[in-house]
């Protein structure tokens, strides 16, 4: 979560002090109030040269923190200037060109079949997923849904007329962007084929889709993600086959929660391949055997999985295949991301490595334990026919061991690769004296035990 200021208890309620020339307090510990103050007069802005209206100046100055409401004119248009700027439409050449193609599909665009365009579960859903929805339960998922690995869940989804009907609807978006000479923008860098269904109207049905079904499986299987919180999508689909893209490259969604449904045609190929959920840190680390699976498509058939599950699409080797993939998205997940400074519970890699650490904690654990039990451990018992000096080389020793395993632990990656070297240096050397001290001791019993033996006989000879 957000470091927050430490600020002093006298200064958090008498607020900052504040003047036209001091750096502006921030939104978080400032920010504007839901109610305006009515019973404050705001100042009046008709003779300054804005970029906004006089007028909403003065509107946004009753929303002010009630510290802020006495700062002078130049602070406040500075401060609420800065607010404006943050919801301003960006004017770049980028931005302005995706609005006006917006805004042209809007204005000419004919659909084909309109009630694609509303939410219609009974005609889009096959029964048995509506009624696992309904139910909302893990046990009522699962009964309509294999997990062939852990975290992808396969069932069926769609019927076949709505299959159907959204090919012939993105066929006849494809048939007017190409008769009005407007270029698709793709759905991502990687796909040169496909388009954004937004683009030409169905968001409003996606967004039903995702917060009606999609949300309720996400919160049950997703939920460590931001599977209980999703609140965006990205919605399109791809294209494959002869003339279209022939597979797609190794990589990760931007999404936490992936949907990815065949509508169809008739194709062969075009497999997706699973490789293991890895953050940014790990994205490039070897799959595990239990991570890697290959996936066939079925018309109507969905597959829903984390976007950080490493995949990729071989190469459709004929036909005609076309997808449908919503990316469902959590800003509450993302900016919570942001400041996570352990290790990710959903990366396979952080897990190993978190394991790793666990048992080289529980290795150092036995080992002090072990130096505390001394009485059972062998070495100490060779060291205690030497005399006292040697035991306490010993315990020392055991003691600069337990310390570098503890070093190899620390947070500090190059003091943590340092100390793992050492320590692996200095078990060696460890083993290598005991088991040199070892043999001097068996060697030394074999060479007097024939003068113990025969100071022995003696001895019963002369007690007799």
């Amino acid at each position: 979560m957000p470091i927050l200021n430490n600020v002093d208890r006298n200064q958090t309620q008498a607020g900052p002090s504040i003047s036209g020339s001091e750096e502006l307090p921030s939104y978080s510990t400032h920010p504007l109030c839901l109610s305006p103050n009515t019973d404050h007069t705001p100042d009046n802005y008709e003779d300054l040269n804005l970029e906004f209206s006089p007028l909403i100046f003065s509107a946004m100055e009753r929303h002010l923190h009630p510290d802020l409401l006495n700062a002078t004119r130049e602070f406040k248009v500075q401060y609420i200037s800065n607010i404006l700027k943050r919801y301003k439409p960006d004017d770049s050449p980028a931005a302005v060109s995706f609005r006006d193609y917006h805004l042209n599909i809007q204005s000419q665009y004919e659909p084909l079949h309109k009630e694609l365009y509303t939410m219609n579960a009974e005609d889009f859903f096959v029964p048995d997923f509506v009624k696992a929805v309904k139910d909302n339960t893990e046990e009522s998922y699962r009964k309509i849904m294999a997990e062939p690995l852990s975290g992808v869940f396969v069932f069926d989804m769609f019927q076949q007329t709505f299959c159907q009907m959204l090919l012939s609807e993105v066929e006849n978006f494809e048939r007017w962007a190409q008769h009005t000479k407007n270029k698709i923008m793709r759905p991502n860098k990687i796909n040169k084929f496909g388009a954004v269904l937004d683009d030409f109207g169905l968001k409003s049905m996606l967004n039903k889709m995702v917060e009606d079904f999609i949300s309720p499986i996400s919160a049950v299987f997703f939920s460590a993600v931001g599977g209980t919180t999703l609140n965006s999508h990205h919605g399109f689909v791809v294209e494959y086959g002869v003339d279209r893209d022939s597979d797609l490259a190794f990589h990760v969604d931007d999404a936490e929660v992936t949907l990815n449904v065949c509508l169809g045609k008739n194709f062969s190929g075009g497999e997706l391949y699973f490789r293991g959920v890895r953050c940014n840190e790990h994205i490039d680390s070897n799959a595990k055997r239990e991570e890697i699976m290959d996936y066939v498509h079925v018309p109507g058939r969905a597959i829903l999985h984390h976007g950080r599950n490493r995949h990729g699409a071989k190469v459709t080797k004929s036909g005609h295949r076309v997808n449908l993939l919503v990316w469902c998205r959590s800003s509450v997940f993302r900016q919570m991301y942001k400041y996570q400074t352990e290790f990710p519970d959903w990366c396979g890699e952080c897990q190993s490595q978190k394991k790793e650490r666990r048992r080289q904690k529980d290795a150092a654990n036995r080992l002090e334990t072990s130096m505390t039990l001394h009485n059972y451990d062998f070495p100490l018992q060779l060291k205690a026919l030497s005399d006292g000096i040697e035991h306490v080389d010993y315990l020392i020793n055991r003691k600069l061991q337990l310390n570098l395993v503890k070093g190899s632990l620390c947070s500090d990656v190059f003091m943590s690769d340092l100390t793992k070297l050492l320590h692996e240096m200095f078990n060696k050397y460890w083993r290598d004296t005991y088991m040199v001290m070892t043999l001097v001791v068996v060697m030394v019993i074999f060479h007097f035990q024939p003068i113990i033996l025969h100071i022995s006989f003696n001895f019963d000879q002369h007690s007799s």
